[in-house]
């Protein structure tokens, strides 16, 4: 009876064991499995963040590349602006040269063509001088044998074209662009009774107004003078 309940002890002392040990490993199993689902919703929240990480870092890239786009186009559109002033402002300052240019040299011709004018003006003049010298010379040598008065200026070339009296002839010189520059007057005075004949001459531009009486530069007042009326000097 003894060994039998000793026996009875023994087998319940096992199921107890066995049931702890039982239950310590089906709360071990919890454990782990509790475990194993926390590891995983965290791993799963880590990657949910991840995700979410590299969409915003995915995001904030396009919105940078968005923004040196936006202002690289900015950057370009105000460098043609730029270029587009620029080329205005060469071309007008290259037009302002351009027009100085041309009125310089139109200057400079104006000054040439008066310069050459003053010149052959002077030269004609002292060749005129001397002729008139020799004239007056050859003419006081036939008054001098001679009982007829000999002519004054220039009556006996005049008279083969010119008549008696006034005659005035106008002439314009040009420059290259068809703009007249010079007005000249001349007027023969021509007196077939005293047989005396004279050129003058009254040469205009924007600058000057001179008289000539046959090559030899005058007054006004003697232009007025010796052109409106006969005049025997």
């Amino acid at each position: 009876r003894n060994s039998d309940l000793k026996q009875q002890r023994i087998e319940a002392e096992e199921k107890r064991s066995a049931d702890f040990t039982q239950q310590n490993y089906q709360k071990n199993q919890n454990m782990i499995a509790d475990k194993v689902q926390k590891e995983e919703r965290f791993a799963a929240n880590d990657k949910e963040r991840l995700d979410n990480e590299q969409r915003l870092n995915t995001n904030q890239q396009q919105r940078i590349e968005a923004e040196e786009k936006r202002s690289a186009d900015f950057t370009q559109q105000n460098y043609r602006k730029n270029q587009e002033l620029i080329n205005q402002k060469t071309k007008e300052e290259q037009r302002f040269a351009n027009n100085d240019n041309e009125r310089i040299e139109n200057i400079n011709a104006v000054n040439k063509q008066t310069n050459e004018r003053a010149l052959t003006e002077q030269k004609l003049a002292e060749k005129g001088e001397k002729t008139q010298q020799n004239n007056t010379k050859k003419f006081e040598r036939i008054a001098a044998t001679s009982h007829h008065h000999p002519y004054k200026g220039r009556f006996e070339e005049l008279s083969l074209k010119y008549k008696h009296g006034v005659t005035e002839e106008i002439y314009q010189k040009k420059n290259s662009k068809g703009d007249v520059i010079e007005y000249t007057v001349r007027r023969i005075v021509l007196n077939e009774d005293e047989k005396y004949a004279y050129e003058y001459r009254m040469v205009m531009t924007r600058q000057y107004i001179l008289y000539y009486k046959e090559g030899k530069q005058i007054s006004e007042n003697e232009w007025n003078t010796g052109t409106t009326k006969f005049s025997k000097d």
